[in-house]
């Protein structure tokens, strides 16, 4: 299944430092785009193998129907099963110079935000009932998953850096099991949502911040400065083709 990745940016924001004055990037917006959508084509080039999920253990003493149950099951093999799509925050796409007055640096930040919508991520289920095995499969859904990209130079010593930090929004999803059955239903509301928040911190620290580190050092170099050059505008619509095959 094939997907597009669309981005309008219809303004750019520039941030300078307190000694800065008339210097920025001739184009951070399509590099920083450029960037983000090669980081996603490596990411996916195994089909999101890469995006490993954690696995989370549920131990269960519940009443139902008068009865109690009693249990343990390993949610276990997560993967992402599917993805609606990938966008990125319009308004996010900057040119950030930070200014630290204690050590005289100045660094420059790319800052974007990519979000993935409607993120489902499987299970499989093994558990013991009351003496008796369990089997089963299991999906949930995530509206949105986002993740706050930073390409970061250092201009004094020219040395980069990356940073990803990662947003996981609460939702009212829960997760749905197949085939359903009386545990299935006990599960779902034992399972939190919030499981999953490791495993996205993994995708941003282990997959996402090294990808965009190593291309800005080989193959998508940090563009040159331009100094006291006249404003640059953006074209209104920006689009990013992407293959995401799941």
């Amino acid at each position: 299944m094939r997907y597009t990745l669309l981005i309008f940016l219809s303004f750019i924001i520039f941030v300078y430092g307190q000694t800065i004055n008339n210097i920025r990037l001739s184009d951070h917006t399509t590099y920083i785009v450029d960037l983000v959508q090669k980081t996603v084509d490596r990411a996916q080039k195994h089909n999101w193998s890469s995006l490993k999920v954690e696995d989370v253990v549920l131990d269960i003493n519940e009443e139902v129907l008068n009865k109690t149950v009693r249990g343990t099951v390993t949610l276990k093999n997560g993967f992402v099963v599917s993805m609606q799509n990938l966008a990125l925050i319009q308004h996010t796409v900057q040119q950030v110079w930070l200014y630290t007055r204690s050590t005289n640096l100045t660094n420059l930040e790319l800052r974007s935000t990519m979000v993935m919508h409607g993120v489902t991520i499987g299970y499989e289920l093994d558990g013991v009932f009351e003496d008796r095995k369990y089997h089963n499969t299991g999906t949930i859904t995530y509206p949105t998953i986002q993740f706050q990209i930073a390409l970061i130079k250092n201009l004094y010593t020219d040395e980069l850096s990356s940073r990803v930090v990662p947003l996981l929004p609460r939702t009212t999803n829960r997760m749905q099991f197949l085939p359903q059955d009386e545990y299935g239903q006990i599960l779902s509301y034992l399972y939190d949502w919030n499981s999953t928040f490791t495993s996205v911190s993994t995708w941003a620290n282990d997959v996402f911040a090294p990808i965009a580190l190593d291309l800005a050092k080989t193959e998508h170099p940090i563009p040159s400065f331009c100094y006291d050059c006249p404003g640059w505008k953006p074209n209104s619509t920006l689009h990013l083709k992407t293959n995401i095959e799941i």
